[in-house]
């Protein structure tokens, strides 16, 4: 009997590495995919109602016809978690992300830096160790 649970234990472990190796290739190798959150009801951190203190959106360097990635969420849609605005949340955008000319799109309030490339969903997954 224990020869027979240990097989078993065995081979759940084998799959659930496969779901875990097939789940890193799908969000290193397949940007598009690479984010599941706003699909699980979870919003981009940009679009928050408070994000005006903390970060200045460039709608002028957003390609056209995305301008919509980046409205702010009415204050009674927004579900508060009582949580900081999070400059570093994998749900904030790149400081380049949609632009259009090479110019930043969010930049940080405080010093006029933009908030980085867009790679925090892929070191989210690594850190996981997925």
């Amino acid at each position: 009997m224990e020869n027979v649970t240990f097989f078993v234990l065995k081979s759940v472990v084998k799959i659930l590495v496969l779901i875990m190796l097939a789940l890193k290739i799908l969000v290193l190798k397949m940007r598009p995919l690479s984010n599941p959150w706003p699909s699980l009801g979870f919003h981009h951190e940009q679009v928050r109602p408070d994000r005006d203190g903390y970060v200045a959106v460039h709608l002028e360097n957003v390609y056209s016809g995305y301008e919509s990635q980046f409205n702010k969420v009415s204050e009674e849609s927004w579900i508060d978690q009582n949580t900081n605005y999070d400059t570093g949340s994998v749900m904030q955008y790149g400081g380049y992300g949609f632009s259009a000319n090479g110019n930043p799109t969010i930049t940080y309030i405080e010093n006029g830096v933009d908030t980085g490339t867009d790679v925090k969903i892929a070191h989210f997954c690594v850190s996981l160790k997925f």
